[in-house]
């Protein structure tokens, strides 16, 4: 504000009541935000996740919030007691907190007998750089074989152009800024050139942060 506007003058924030809301732009805020941020963010989501997943989290001290800032800000003296979820699987296993605490005993659960097979076709299929949405599909086709299915995996690339109308179609696909993964690209490519009808009686659900690929389904009459 005034004539020395672009003159570099710390005083200026001594007093913040007198700063602008938007004077002052650290590094982490507006556009000069790290592009790392947003994948940070949503890795906590995942670790979140996984961990209440596996874990049942137990207040015992039943914790009132008091912030303590410090360069950060943060819950000053909060702590927290977790043991594992012990929530059987199709495979027989419990949570991963029980079965890391059966390994250090040395002994293991038979895995539980099969469903009669009756030969229902689901297509999992994958769009995966790192391998993650991969193995998410590849354990989901697997569970599906073990409750009867005749499950067959691929990654999205290869079954351009041949969705079936038979059975249901799982896709498990990561996103990158909006982006598909490079198996999965000629796919989404093939998906924004459909005519309208053309994926009619396709039944299929969606897995995973894949807005790309979900958003043209929503306009190509890709019905599930």
């Amino acid at each position: 504000m005034g004539e020395d506007v672009d003159v570099f003058r710390p005083e200026r924030f001594e007093d913040p009541s007198r700063i602008p809301h938007h004077a002052y732009k650290p590094f982490g805020n507006g556009q000069r935000a790290c592009i790392g941020q947003q994948f940070a963010l949503q890795e906590a989501t995942l670790v979140l996740g996984m961990v209440l997943r596996h874990f049942e989290l137990i207040d015992h001290t039943n914790y009132q919030l008091k912030v303590k800032e410090t360069l950060t800000l943060k819950p000053e003296g909060f702590t927290i007691r977790v043991k594992p979820r012990v929530t059987q699987a199709v495979y027989g296993f419990s949570s991963a907190g029980a079965r890391a605490g059966a390994a250090e005993k040395r002994t293991e659960t038979a895995p539980a007998a099969s469903v009669e097979a009756h030969n229902t076709p689901p297509l999992v299929l994958y769009g995966s750089n790192m391998g993650t949405a991969e193995g998410i599909a590849r354990e989901l086709a697997d569970t599906a074989r073990y409750q009867g299915f005749r499950s067959e995996v691929a990654p999205l690339n290869e079954r351009v152009g041949k969705l079936p109308r038979e059975g249901v179609v799982f896709i498990v696909s990561a996103s990158y800024n909006g982006k598909p993964p490079s198996n999965a690209r000629e796919f989404v490519q093939w998906l924004e050139r459909t005519e309208p009808g053309e994926l009619e009686g396709v039944r299929y659900a969606v897995f995973g942060h894949a807005a790309t690929i979900t958003g043209r389904a929503r306009t190509s009459t890709f019905r599930g």
